[in-house]
C-alpha cells in the first residue's frame, strides 16, 4: 500500500471525506484487517510526503509484492515520477482516493495506467480497491484486455 503527500496528516483532515482515523497507522491497520478478511496479506506499506521516497519504495517493491493499492494523494495531478515508476514496475495496481475526484474536480494522471480505481468512499475505497486488485490478479484474461485497451 502506497500513500502519498498529506495522508500522513489524515487525523487532521476533514472526517466527512477522510473518515475518523486519528493517524495513518490506524488507516493502515484498517486496511490490514480488511486484507485478512479477503484472505490476503498487506505485507508492506509506505506513506511519505516526498515523491522520490515513494518512487524508491516502489522500485524496491517489485520483487516483494504481488500488487499495489496506491493513493497518490497530493501527487494526483502531477506526480509523473511516481506514475512512471508504477507503469514500469510490472505490477498490477489500483488507484484509490478517500475523496470523490469528480466532486473535488481533481484530474488524475494515474488513472489511465491503473488496473482500476476506487474513490469517494473514504477509507472503504482502500478495501474496495484491494478486492478489485485481487480479482485482477486472479483473472489473467482481464489483464490482457486492460493492456490492449491502454495501448489502443
Amino acid at each position: 500500500m502506497v500513500n502519498g503527500p498529506n495522508m500522513s496528516n489524515i487525523g487532521r483532515r476533514d472526517p466527512s471525506i477522510y473518515g475518523s482515523f486519528a493517524s495513518i497507522e490506524e488507516l493502515v491497520e484498517f486496511v490490514r484487517d480488511g486484507a485478512r478478511s479477503l484472505g490476503v496479506e498487506l505485507c508492506a506499506d509506505i506513506c511519505s510526503n516526498h515523491e522520490g521516497v515513494l518512487v524508491e519504495w516502489i522500485h524496491g517493491a517489485w520483487d516483494r509484492v504481488d500488487g499495489l493499492v496506491v493513493n497518490p494523494a497530493g501527487l494526483t495531478a502531477g506526480g509523473q515520477s511516481m506514475r512512471d515508476a508504477l507503469r514500469d514496475c510490472g505490477l498490477r495496481w489500483v488507484e484509490v482516493h478517500c475523496a470523490n475526484l469528480v466532486t473535488v474536480d481533481q484530474p488524475s494522471i494515474f488513472t489511465k495506467w491503473a488496473s482500476g480505481t476506487c474513490h469517494g468512499m473514504r477509507s472503504n475505497s482502500y478495501i474496495a480497491g484491494l478486492a478489485g486488485l485481487i480479482g485482477v490478479l486472479e483473472d489473467g484474461a482481464l489483464e490482457q484486455a486492460d493492456v490492449r485497451a491502454a495501448e489502443g
